[in-house]
């Protein structure tokens, strides 16, 4: 049996969720890097100076602690642009503005999503895990494809495959039921499921 951790409790729960459950796992755990960063490791000058020479954020990141800002965490994102500012007012150089650097939250937030995804891939076996998983939303199609590329057992992605497949056909039938419902014939029947059928179809299929 394998062992538990807190990552398989917390992909239990993300599974009951909407959407694709590493993409909910994923965006709970960097919001925690996130709102450790600038409140508990603002001061530690060697994070400050890792984040100099990583240059900044990406343009995803850089709007996600735009969002911690309205939350009450100005005074971490202006300690850390700060050194950002002056690190480019002392060695700015068009040359290497954006050569070689890598968003610091990225490197972070790839290597939990390596953890989620082995977590995934460990577990689907196990009959609750795979349960619960089956009467899940399903992974989007990039984590699918990333799982089929982490995993080398044969077993594992066609079980994810089948599953997957089984979940595409539902969500085209309830597309199709939401697309007949607007016609003006239907309008007054009920809508249910497939309401959002139009929303679960772009979250699950993004490329990246």
């Amino acid at each position: 049996m394998n062992r538990r951790n807190n990552t398989y409790y917390e992909l239990l729960d993300a599974m009951k969720g909407r959407g694709c459950p590493v993409c909910l796992l994923l965006e709970t755990y960097t919001d925690r890097y996130i709102d450790s960063l600038l409140y508990e490791s603002v001061n530690d000058t060697n994070l400050r100076a890792k984040l100099i020479s990583s240059g900044g954020f990406c343009k995803e990141h850089s709007k996600k602690l735009l969002r911690f800002g309205y939350k009450g965490y100005t005074l971490g994102i202006s300690i850390i642009y700060k050194d950002l500012v002056d690190a480019y007012y002392k060695t700015l150089n068009v040359q290497r503005i954006l050569s070689d650097r890598r968003c610091l939250i990225c490197e972070v937030s790839e290597d939990m999503e390596n953890r989620i995804l082995e977590e995934l891939i460990k577990n689907i076996r196990d009959y609750e895990f795979y349960e619960i998983y089956k009467d899940s939303d399903g992974l989007c199609m990039l984590h699918l494809s990333k799982v089929l590329a982490i995993s080398k057992d044969r077993e594992v992605n066609d079980l994810f495959l089948e599953l997957t497949a089984l979940k595409l056909k539902g969500l085209s039938d309830q597309l199709l039921e939401f697309i007949r419902k607007q016609d003006y014939r239907f309008r007054e029947e009920p809508i249910g499921v497939e309401a959002d059928s139009w929303i679960r179809a772009i979250e699950i299929l993004k490329l990246k």
